[in-house]
């Protein structure tokens, strides 16, 4: 039997609700049912707006063909949506659209669809929930300098209400902000090297925060509240801790929603709030994973509710209804579920939908970890997950991930993920992802392991891992996925030979800084006696010696580059 369980993937995400509760807004990479990822022009795994309502659930808005054909991963496509209160409008973004053609730069384009579609420039988008003001924070980035590059932000208003609006330039939000537009044109603002202020026509008022570093920052509505998290001290002398406050604007006062415990174990993550942010809505997220419990907390009474979810289902994302009475949570089991305040109801809207996080490409023919709903024993998944038309090996399986092997024949842009299990969701059991012919990735150290970078290197002798630096002529030996196509073809789920050394088809070679020269590559190809694992052995040039701060790989059609740290594995 599958089984649903917590996963670090998050398929459903920026919620946004109308102030009835009768609409709701999200971004998801899935399907419906009946829907091809050849019949939408969006990239593989990336976010699409679509619509809940009571009647069901419908694609609202994708990229169109402007967006730029590399881009991928969980940041490409509909971004920030946004509803008024009414939902007489939706404000979203578009990332990753082409500036020219070819394309070689890209920026992010905003739009608003209400009584017509409104093309508001570039930019991210913030809205007011009357839908009569709206925010365009811009940044640019130049790299003319042979200096460090250069990264501008700046922001707009516009008045939505007045036809050929004329953008007014103003600060721009602070880093971090939820919501920093509120309903009567004040804004939420940081002028660069300034303090977090309030802005209205023109006008700046600093909102003096206490001392230590402040951020998720959300303005109510109504302009009467921010909302953050920053540094409490529980008492005089004591070490601050991460809490959730809210302030006052016209008094000053602060309230103190939630305190993180000494040893910083569980720490608020704000989500949404009412128009005048009397209602809060937080979840916990813990030291493994940015899941977890969710809360809704009064900031006028301090009064606390739990959000009852079954025993290890948590949430990963949620937002509130304008009077904050009811909240749509996203959570780790694959739904979305409607809580109602006033009577501790809680209801599915949306049935779980098997999912694996497929934001980030694959290689063909490689070991692969993903972050899935499915759960069961590898028996249980055995060739039941299709990817690109062919059965996959599963090796292991545990809550919220599945490693398995790519099939070598599944290699392609618009490949597609198949679920085995049956769903009741309007999502298909399928997804978009995207396969390469090659995708380098280092493997980590087992943890206790002190190697350079955190990587699995072997000593040249096989004595164990390599924990100093390298020598002038040392062999290294690397561990990796995604090398890329072999010169003697392996099966699919057949393990490389213990005899017979089979070498990548292509070639591969990599610097380790601070040295000036590659590194000799000896050898790259299958681990004897793995599947889907690649063993490359490097020679040192005669300038190594000093501890490894990075890496620079090249490859037949791209590269990688490593700087201070390992990547996941």
């Amino acid at each position: 039997m599958l089984l649903l369980a917590v996963s670090a993937a998050a398929q459903f995400t920026q919620l946004t609700a109308t102030d009835d509760g009768n609409t709701l807004y999200f971004t998801s990479p899935l399907l419906l049912q009946g829907e091809t990822a050849a019949s939408s022009p969006a990239g593989s795994s990336e976010l699409r707006l679509f619509r809940l309502r009571p009647d069901g659930v419908s694609l609202f808005m994708e990229r169109g063909p402007l967006a730029s054909p590399n881009a991928g991963g969980s940041g490409a496509g509909v971004q920030a949506p946004q509803v008024s209160g009414d939902g007489s409008a939706v404000a979203f973004t578009f990332t990753f659209v082409c500036l020219v053609q070819p394309c070689v730069q890209t920026t992010s384009e905003s739009e608003l669809r209400a009584a017509q579609l409104w093309d508001l420039g570039q930019g991210t988008v913030q809205m007011s929930r009357n839908a009569r003001w709206a925010v365009l924070t811009n940044q640019t980035t130049d790299f003319s300098s042979a200096a460090q590059p250069v990264t501008t932000t700046t922001s707009t208003l516009v008045e939505l209400a007045i036809p050929n609006f004329t953008p007014t330039s103003v600060p721009p939000p602070p880093p971090g902000a939820l919501h920093t537009v509120a309903s009567d044109g004040t804004l939420l603002v940081q002028p660069p090297g300034g303090a977090v202020s309030l802005w209205k026509q023109g006008g700046l008022t600093p909102v003096p925060l206490p001392a230590g570093p402040a951020g998720r920052f959300l303005l109510s509505d109504d302009a009467s509240t921010l909302l953050y998290t920053g540094s409490w001290s529980p008492d005089f002398g004591m070490q601050p801790l991460l809490a959730l406050i809210a302030e006052n604007l016209a008094s000053g006062l602060r309230a103190l929603l939630y305190l993180a415990p000494p040893d910083n174990s569980l720490l608020p993550v704000l989500m949404a709030a009412s128009n005048d942010a009397r209602t809060v809505l937080y979840r916990l997220a813990g030291p493994t994973s940015f899941n977890g419990p969710a809360y809704i907390v009064s900031s006028a009474t301090g009064q606390t509710v739990p959000i009852p979810l079954p025993d290890g289902e948590f949430v990963s994302d949620g937002t509130l209804t304008g009077a904050g009475d009811i909240a749509f949570l996203a959570t780790t089991a694959g739904r979305i579920v409607r809580f109602t305040l006033a009577t501790g109801a809680l209801s599915t809207v949306l049935p779980a939908t098997p999912y694996c996080d497929a934001s980030s490409p694959v290689a063909a023919g490689s070991y692969t970890r993903l972050g899935c709903t499915l759960s069961g024993s590898p028996a249980d998944l055995q060739f039941k997950l299709v990817i690109g038309g062919f059965p996959a090996p599963v090796f292991d399986t545990a809550p919220g991930s599945i490693t398995l092997q790519v099939p070598w024949e599944a290699a392609g842009p618009n490949a597609v993920l198949i679920f085995p299990a049956p769903t009741d969701s309007p999502f298909a059991p399928t997804e978009p992802i995207t396969v390469l012919p090659a995708y380098p990735q280092f493997l980590a150290a087992p943890a206790g392991q002190s190697t350079p970078l955190g990587l699995a290197f072997i000593k040249s002798d096989w004595s164990g891992y390599l924990t100093a630096p390298p020598a002038p002529g040392d062999i290294v030996y690397a561990y990796m996925t995604g090398l890329g196509p072999v010169q003697i073809p392996v099966a699919t789920g057949e393990s490389a030979s213990l005899t017979t050394p089979d070498p990548i088809a292509g070639s591969f070679a990599c610097r380790f800084l601070p040295q000036q020269e590659n590194a000799e590559t000896l050898f790259a190809g299958l681990a004897p006696g793995t599947i889907g694992i690649y063993q490359v052995a490097f020679r040192m040039p005669a300038d190594a010696g000093a501890p490894i701060a990075g890496i620079q790989c090249s490859y037949p059609g791209g590269g990688i580059s490593l700087i201070g740290a390992a990547p996941g594995s």
